[in-house]
């Protein structure tokens, strides 16, 4: 079952999904570049290795699989850490997750709709 499948049932939408897609891109290309901030690079082998086992950790301790994907990449970015202010981690922790979702559907998008353009 993938994280997709469960997290239908319980809410997690865009971050099953991307956890799934960091899953398929490394088994394809394990050192392609996931992430980069700073002198930190993160290939999509690793960070899929490190969601795997944040995901024991959380999961037993009652959290759900979601939390894996943050808890890897707070692991796996050190420069995150080093980022003093709670709002800016926050903002660039969502940059992160955004880039890394850049190749999914929208959620709740309407593909090929027209729209305004001033």
């Amino acid at each position: 079952m993938t994280y997709a499948d469960e997290g239908k049932d319980r809410g997690f939408g865009m971050h099953a999904q991307l956890i799934d897609d960091i899953h398929r891109k490394a088994a394809v290309t394990p050192r392609l570049t996931a992430v980069r901030l700073g002198d930190d690079v993160v290939t999509y082998g690793t960070l899929s290795t490190t969601i795997d086992a944040y995901d024991d950790v959380m999961r037993t301790n009652g959290l759900s699989g979601v939390a894996a994907l943050y808890g890897a990449l707070m692991c796996s970015v050190p420069a995150l850490v080093a980022i003093e202010s709670d709002a800016d981690r926050s903002n660039v922790l969502g940059e992160i997750v955004s880039w890394l979702g850049r190749d999914l559907p929208a959620q709740g998008a309407v593909r090929g709709g027209l729209r305004a353009v001033s």
